[in-house]
């Protein structure tokens, strides 16, 4: 590519080369948005790119890998610049990964997936689970959190990585917030509602969210379940006590569904949300809300996370989508406090 950019002041001059082919693996859920955003990146940066799009999203993965090659031919692009794999097995999955003319795997899924590229002898960017806590303090508009929270999970249906999984609330705004997130369609499942919903949402075997629930609506969900909820529902909240493996809606879950927690004070809020973290989200994303600068410093300081995110959606937040000026990333999003 040549010289890109050229400071005269501090004498630095970059220079750009493509790395060669990059094998990118997408995912079910954001399987278009995804796909798309590679292309970009890869093309722009001279690099061809084949493409693995996960089985149950492979229709609407190729579909949109077909437009943007088409596009991209017009505008003079080289042939075969953009490439895709219609089905592989998992072992011919690893094979092309540790491919000796693969330069690149950037790996979007599973922990196992990510692992895995890892593992492979090349070069590897990876985005896995993110897991997202966002707490509720003291200081908090509380009106406008549950207005953000909500609006940040029904979005897509709750499929992107960076929506928020867990809700961590200070005790004195617990029946406030339930009154807000009630007043616009959330449904607050009980008792063996609980069990009911975790069997369906999630797969305790293979400790993976179940494929059925990912990006569908809560009303569709909760008839899954077969819970009783009104027509007008828009998300499922379920109130938690604790979290791990024995507790299915603590994990991950990319679907209109929100783990929720009280908690007593910021100590426990904080250490709420360092164990959400370290559950399956580690270095992904946490959020908080709150009007206190010194507590939000003090939140952003412990939390082992590459986007904290402050009174913003966490779904349009990492992304860099709403404030400040960042540049918008549908995937290997930056590292940041934001807000």
């Amino acid at each position: 590519v040549g010289v890109v950019n050229e400071d005269v002041d501090k004498e630095i001059v970059e220079i750009a080369q493509p790395v060669g082919p990059i094998f990118a693996v997408t995912p079910i859920t954001n399987p278009t948005s995804t796909v798309l955003f590679k292309i970009l990146i890869a093309l722009k940066s001279r690099n061809p790119l084949i493409i693995r799009p996960h089985g149950a999203a492979k229709k609407c993965t190729i579909q949109a890998a077909k437009l943007c090659y088409e596009a991209a031919l017009k505008a003079g692009a080289p042939e075969h610049c953009i490439q895709w794999v219609k089905r592989s097995s998992q072992d011919q999955t690893l094979q092309m990964m540790a491919h000796r003319k693969t330069a690149l795997v950037l790996a979007t899924g599973s922990v196992d997936l990510v692992r895995a590229a890892h593992r492979s002898g090349t070069p590897t960017i990876g985005v896995g689970p993110g897991n997202v806590p966002v707490y509720i303090g003291k200081s908090a508009d509380v009106p406008f959190a549950v207005e953000q929270i909500h609006l940040s999970k029904v979005f897509d249906y709750g499929t992107i990585c960076a929506s928020e999984q867990a809700m961590i609330v200070r005790a004195c705004h617990a029946k406030q917030v339930h009154t807000e997130f009630a007043r616009r369609g959330a449904y607050f499942v009980t008792g063996d509602e609980i069990d009911r919903l975790s069997q369906v949402a999630y797969n305790a075997e293979q400790r993976i969210m179940r494929i059925e629930v990912i990006g569908q609506p809560a009303t569709k969900i909760a008839a899954m379940a077969d819970i009783d909820v009104p027509p007008e529902t828009t998300l499922l909240i379920a109130e938690l006590d604790g979290v791990g493996i024995d507790v299915p809606l603590s994990h991950e879950i990319l679907a209109p569904i929100l783990a929720s927690y009280t908690a007593r004070d910021m100590a426990e809020g904080v250490e709420m949300c360092r164990r959400i973290n370290r559950h399956g989200g580690l270095g992904h994303t946490v959020s908080m809300f709150s009007r206190n600068e010194e507590m939000i410093r003090r939140f952003a300081e412990v939390m082992n996370a590459g986007r904290i995110l402050i009174n913003t959606p966490a779904s349009h937040g990492a992304l860099g989508a709403t404030y400040n000026g960042l540049q918008p990333s549908l995937t290997l999003g930056l590292s940041l406090i934001h807000i």
